[in-house]
């Protein structure tokens, strides 16, 4: 479940919003990352949840619309699908650094949910990704 809460110290989920430098010193472990990206995340995890995590968009090397799309990626991406493809021109998973969406795209939209159906597991291998998903499907058809 994600919420906001009053205090960060409360918080195991950060957003910074700021130049990469006073990010890395923060996270030094992201330092090495911060010249060629403008945005990036880290997260951790216990094989079944996420535990903790930090994300930053740098609001000084691009512009409003950017730091929009940045925003988008990096939270939907640290909060389950991390990996970027090529495979789809648009999505906010596109490894393409052309692609400045603020939307989901439909497959985007479609996607998400099976992410985080009830049925769906963590730490499946491919093939098991696939039979659950084949099950998800046939059961809303």
């Amino acid at each position: 479940m994600v919420k906001e809460v009053p205090d960060s110290v409360l918080s195991n989920y950060y957003i910074y919003f700021g130049s990469g430098r006073d990010y890395a010193r923060l996270f030094p472990v992201q330092a090495n990352l911060i010249k060629s990206n403008f945005g990036l995340f880290r997260i951790y995890w216990n094989g079944q949840q996420l535990t903790w995590g930090h994300m930053y968009v740098d609001v000084f090397r691009v512009t409003t619309m950017e730091q929009l799309h940045l925003l988008r990626e990096e939270l939907s991406q640290s909060l389950g699908l991390p990996k970027d493809s090529y495979q789809f021109p648009g999505s906010i998973f596109q490894q393409s650094c052309a692609t400045k969406t603020t939307d989901f795209m439909e497959i985007d939209k479609d996607l998400i949910p099976l992410l985080y159906h009830p049925r769906m597991l963590t730490n499946l291998n491919r093939s098991q990704v696939e039979h659950e998903l084949e099950k998800i499907l046939l059961a809303e058809k």
